[in-house]
């Protein structure tokens, strides 16, 4: 079988899609650790082939496991910030309404609304203090 595969490659122009991975490359990397024989010429090659795309697709793994992680690492940050930015525009609010409630305002009158990114003042990094707010509307 190990013939007929090496020969079929030389055959073919050594192709990459011939090479063996996976399940069949760590069989043949079990039998030749217990192989006590030497490789042709061809067999070395065809060898030398696969532990070299064997290698290649371990590096694109883990490539894509690390870009996946920071990903997600990136996003888990974006969403804690936000999370964080939201508790401290409820913690306002609330502030602004104990205050109110200490003035002498009836608590039963007085509702707390965090709008977060939803109703900004500005855009503008410069003036982005404005959107750290509270408003007040009258109700009768």
């Amino acid at each position: 079988m190990w013939e007929k595969c090496v020969n079929w490659w030389e055959e073919r122009g050594r192709a990459g899609d011939l090479l063996w991975t996976g399940a069949s490359y760590r069989e043949f990397e079990l039998w030749r650790e217990r192989y006590p024989g030497g490789l042709t010429e061809s067999e070395e090659a065809f060898a030398h082939a696969m532990s070299v795309l064997a290698e290649k697709q371990k590096r694109r793994r883990r490539v894509l496991l690390t870009g996946a992680f920071s990903a997600l690492v990136v996003v888990l940050a974006i969403v804690g910030g936000l999370w964080r930015q939201e508790i401290a525009e409820a913690r306002r609010a609330e502030s602004a309404k104990a205050f109110l409630v200490k003035m002498g305002v009836p608590a039963a009158r007085l509702a707390c609304v965090s709008f977060g990114e939803e109703k900004l003042v500005t855009q503008k990094e410069a003036e982005f203090e404005l959107n750290r707010r509270v408003e007040f509307r009258v109700v009768k």
